[in-house]
């Protein structure tokens, strides 16, 4: 207890939200700039151990949480997409895929995350997996149309995909490639 406030010693306690911050500032300053793989890989791998997911899961109903919580949250994705992107650009589509997957864990709507997912996949002849990635995607946002930039990715890939989304009259089969975006982009 210092000037009446209660305090956590951190020599005798590890705080799980102050080593993903510290580390997250690292993983920050490390990517600055063009960093070499052998540096990022111990970086995504404490990344990937430190954040376990969302600050205080079960105390949902506590609104003072909520921010702290999404902060975290989108911190660990943004790291993720970065440290990914990283590893792509050194030929590491793999360890990226690895990554990538791990945010969708945390976030099934992620739509960033599932793009580069499926070019990873597609880039790695895997194209089941882009596929399925596609599904998931769908299933996590509940849509039954991709949006525009998915479209796009979809393209740059360069395959169609035909995947089931349920209807209520039994299941809906829509093509997942389009020669025109199903919408309107600027």
């Amino acid at each position: 207890m210092r000037q009446g406030k209660v305090g956590i010693d951190q020599q005798q306690c590890w705080v799980d939200v102050l080593a993903f911050e510290e580390l997250a500032g690292k993983a920050e300053a490390t990517m600055r700039g063009e960093p070499e793989l052998s540096a990022l890989l111990p970086i995504a791998a404490a990344l990937e151990d430190v954040y376990r997911g969302d600050l205080l899961p079960r105390d949902k109903e506590r609104p003072w949480l909520s921010a702290p919580r999404h902060r975290l949250r989108a911190r660990f994705l943004h790291l993720l997409l970065g440290l990914g992107a990283a590893l792509e650009r050194g030929g590491e589509s793999d360890r990226a895929i690895a990554l990538y997957w791990r945010g969708t864990q945390i976030d099934s709507a992620a739509e960033p995350l599932y793009q580069r997912l499926m070019v990873c996949y597609h880039r790695t002849g895997r194209r089941p997996e882009a596929e399925d990635a596609y599904r998931r995607h769908l299933c996590g946002t509940r849509s039954r149309a991709p949006r525009c930039t998915d479209s796009g990715v979809l393209r740059a890939i360069g395959h169609a995909f035909s995947i089931p989304v349920g209807s209520r009259g039994g299941a809906l089969w829509v093509s997942m490639y389009y020669p025109d975006p199903p919408c309107a982009c600027a």
